[in-house]
Protein backbone atom coordinates (compact mmCIF):
# COMPACT_ATOMS: atom_id res chain seq x y z
CA UNK A 1 0.00 0.00 0.00
CA UNK A 2 1.02 3.32 -0.83
CA UNK A 3 0.13 6.47 1.16
CA UNK A 4 -1.45 9.53 0.24
CA UNK A 5 -1.04 12.73 0.37
CA UNK A 6 -3.85 13.03 2.98
CA UNK A 7 -1.49 9.74 4.94
CA UNK A 8 1.76 11.69 4.52
CA UNK A 9 1.01 14.49 6.24
CA UNK A 10 -1.44 12.20 8.76
CA UNK A 11 2.45 10.42 9.41
CA UNK A 12 4.40 13.90 9.61
CA UNK A 13 1.84 15.06 12.43
CA UNK A 14 2.41 12.08 14.13
CA UNK A 15 6.31 12.53 13.66
CA UNK A 16 7.05 9.23 11.90
CA UNK A 17 8.12 11.42 8.44
CA UNK A 18 10.04 14.47 8.84
CA UNK A 19 10.99 15.78 5.51
CA UNK A 20 13.26 19.28 6.18
CA UNK A 21 12.67 21.73 4.35
CA UNK A 22 8.67 20.44 3.65
CA UNK A 23 7.93 20.40 0.47
CA UNK A 24 4.54 20.74 -1.15
CA UNK A 25 2.60 17.67 -0.42
CA UNK A 26 0.09 16.38 -2.82
CA UNK A 27 -0.64 13.11 -4.85
CA UNK A 28 0.58 9.63 -3.86
CA UNK A 29 4.76 11.23 -3.70
CA UNK A 30 6.74 13.97 -2.48
CA UNK A 31 8.72 15.77 -5.34
CA UNK A 32 12.32 16.25 -3.63
CA UNK A 33 15.04 18.68 -5.00
CA UNK A 34 18.63 18.86 -6.48
CA UNK A 35 21.16 19.67 -4.43
CA UNK A 36 24.13 21.82 -5.60
CA UNK A 37 26.78 18.81 -4.66
CA UNK A 38 28.14 16.17 -6.66
CA UNK A 39 30.64 13.37 -7.26
CA UNK A 40 32.16 11.59 -9.85
CA UNK A 41 33.65 7.74 -9.13
CA UNK A 42 37.23 8.13 -10.89
CA UNK A 43 38.33 4.49 -11.85
CA UNK A 44 41.11 2.75 -9.83
CA UNK A 45 43.42 0.20 -10.90
CA UNK A 46 45.22 -0.66 -7.79
CA UNK A 47 47.93 -3.15 -9.73
CA UNK A 48 47.33 -4.12 -13.33
CA UNK A 49 49.17 -6.83 -14.84
CA UNK A 50 49.76 -5.58 -18.64
CA UNK A 51 47.40 -8.35 -20.07
CA UNK A 52 43.93 -6.64 -18.39
CA UNK A 53 42.15 -3.30 -18.79
CA UNK A 54 43.76 -0.54 -17.15
CA UNK A 55 40.81 1.48 -16.03
CA UNK A 56 38.04 -0.12 -13.94
CA UNK A 57 36.29 0.25 -10.70
CA UNK A 58 37.48 -2.64 -8.18
CA UNK A 59 34.96 -2.52 -5.83
CA UNK A 60 37.61 -3.83 -3.00
CA UNK A 61 39.45 -0.68 -3.22
CA UNK A 62 38.10 2.67 -1.92
CA UNK A 63 37.03 4.59 -5.14
CA UNK A 64 38.43 7.65 -6.12
CA UNK A 65 35.97 10.28 -5.63
CA UNK A 66 35.78 13.96 -7.81
CA UNK A 67 33.81 16.45 -5.21
CA UNK A 68 31.96 19.09 -6.96
CA UNK A 69 30.38 22.06 -5.01
CA UNK A 70 28.77 24.91 -7.41
CA UNK A 71 28.35 28.22 -7.07
CA UNK A 72 25.15 30.08 -7.09
CA UNK A 73 23.30 30.29 -9.86
CA UNK A 74 25.94 27.48 -11.66
CA UNK A 75 24.71 24.01 -13.44
CA UNK A 76 25.83 21.12 -13.86
CA UNK A 77 26.81 18.73 -16.93
CA UNK A 78 26.50 15.11 -16.96
CA UNK A 79 27.99 13.21 -20.04
CA UNK A 80 26.73 10.67 -21.97
CA UNK A 81 26.85 7.01 -20.34
CA UNK A 82 28.24 9.35 -17.27
CA UNK A 83 27.52 7.97 -13.73
CA UNK A 84 27.66 10.53 -11.44
CA UNK A 85 26.15 10.81 -7.23
CA UNK A 86 23.98 13.74 -6.32
CA UNK A 87 21.84 14.54 -3.21
CA UNK A 88 18.68 15.82 -2.58
CA UNK A 89 18.12 19.27 -0.09
CA UNK A 90 15.58 16.92 1.72
CA UNK A 91 16.39 15.74 4.98
CA UNK A 92 14.36 12.66 5.43
CA UNK A 93 13.74 10.74 8.65
CA UNK A 94 11.51 7.64 9.09
CA UNK A 95 10.87 5.20 11.67
CA UNK A 96 10.25 2.21 11.87
CA UNK A 97 6.02 2.16 10.87
CA UNK A 98 7.16 3.41 7.28
CA UNK A 99 9.58 2.92 4.49
CA UNK A 100 9.97 3.82 1.25
CA UNK A 101 11.42 4.11 -2.63
CA UNK A 102 12.91 6.92 -4.34
CA UNK A 103 12.61 7.13 -8.58
CA UNK A 104 13.58 9.80 -10.79
CA UNK A 105 10.88 12.13 -12.50
CA UNK A 106 9.64 10.81 -15.45
CA UNK A 107 10.34 13.94 -17.24
CA UNK A 108 13.75 13.64 -16.85
CA UNK A 109 13.94 10.00 -17.98
CA UNK A 110 12.47 11.13 -21.04
CA UNK A 111 15.61 12.97 -21.58
CA UNK A 112 17.42 10.30 -20.86
CA UNK A 113 18.52 10.79 -17.45
CA UNK A 114 17.99 7.43 -15.04
CA UNK A 115 18.15 8.61 -11.49
CA UNK A 116 18.05 6.51 -8.09
CA UNK A 117 18.74 3.36 -9.51
CA UNK A 118 18.83 1.50 -5.87
CA UNK A 119 15.71 3.82 -4.24
CA UNK A 120 14.77 1.51 -1.75
CA UNK A 121 14.78 3.75 1.58
CA UNK A 122 14.59 1.21 4.88
CA UNK A 123 12.64 2.08 7.80
CA UNK A 124 14.73 3.98 10.43
CA UNK A 125 16.90 5.71 8.18
CA UNK A 126 17.63 9.59 8.30
CA UNK A 127 19.87 11.89 6.00
CA UNK A 128 19.07 13.09 2.63
CA UNK A 129 18.92 10.57 -0.24
CA UNK A 130 22.02 9.90 -2.42
CA UNK A 131 20.96 10.25 -6.15
CA UNK A 132 23.10 7.75 -8.56
CA UNK A 133 22.28 9.28 -12.28
CA UNK A 134 22.75 7.96 -15.50
CA UNK A 135 22.76 9.56 -18.62
CA UNK A 136 21.59 7.12 -21.48
CA UNK A 137 21.31 9.61 -23.94
CA UNK A 138 23.66 10.41 -26.57
CA UNK A 139 24.00 14.31 -25.35
CA UNK A 140 25.31 15.70 -22.16
CA UNK A 141 21.93 16.79 -19.87
CA UNK A 142 22.25 19.83 -18.15
CA UNK A 143 21.06 20.00 -14.32
CA UNK A 144 19.87 22.57 -12.12
CA UNK A 145 20.39 23.02 -8.87
CA UNK A 146 17.11 23.49 -6.82
CA UNK A 147 14.98 21.56 -9.42
CA UNK A 148 12.19 18.79 -8.79
CA UNK A 149 14.82 16.06 -9.62
CA UNK A 150 12.75 12.52 -8.08
CA UNK A 151 10.01 11.87 -6.12
CA UNK A 152 9.48 9.61 -2.60
CA UNK A 153 6.76 7.29 -2.53
CA UNK A 154 6.20 6.01 1.22
CA UNK A 155 4.48 2.62 2.55
CA UNK A 156 3.48 1.54 5.79
CA UNK A 157 5.44 -0.84 7.19
CA UNK A 158 3.59 -4.44 8.08
CA UNK A 159 5.04 -4.07 11.62
CA UNK A 160 7.51 -2.81 12.81
CA UNK A 161 11.06 -4.34 12.23
CA UNK A 162 13.00 -5.67 15.42
CA UNK A 163 16.26 -4.08 14.02
CA UNK A 164 15.63 -0.85 11.96
CA UNK A 165 17.82 1.06 9.56
CA UNK A 166 19.47 3.25 12.59
CA UNK A 167 20.31 0.54 14.88
CA UNK A 168 21.87 -2.27 12.19
CA UNK A 169 25.64 -2.44 12.68
CA UNK A 170 25.78 -1.84 8.85
CA UNK A 171 23.87 1.35 8.92
CA UNK A 172 26.85 2.87 6.71
CA UNK A 173 24.65 5.38 5.47
CA UNK A 174 22.61 6.68 7.87
CA UNK A 175 22.84 10.53 8.95
CA UNK A 176 24.14 11.55 5.56
CA UNK A 177 24.20 15.01 4.20
CA UNK A 178 26.67 15.28 0.74
CA UNK A 179 26.07 12.41 -1.68
CA UNK A 180 27.69 9.28 -0.40
CA UNK A 181 30.42 7.00 -2.55
CA UNK A 182 29.76 3.55 -2.05
CA UNK A 183 31.69 2.04 1.12
CA UNK A 184 30.97 -1.87 -0.20
CA UNK A 185 34.95 -1.65 0.50
CA UNK A 186 34.04 -2.52 4.10
CA UNK A 187 32.02 -5.20 3.43
CA UNK A 188 34.56 -6.91 1.45
CA UNK A 189 37.87 -6.58 3.23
Amino acid sequence: MILSDKDIKRYIDKGSISINPQPEIEGSSVDLTLADKFKRVVPNAPEVPEHEESTYIDPKYQQNIVNISLDDDMTFMIHPGEMILAATNEYIKIDGTVSAFVQGRSSYARMGLAIEIAGYVDSGFEGTITLEMVNTSKYPIKLYPGEKICQIIFMPMSSEPDVPYNKKKSAKYMGQIDPEESRIVDELK
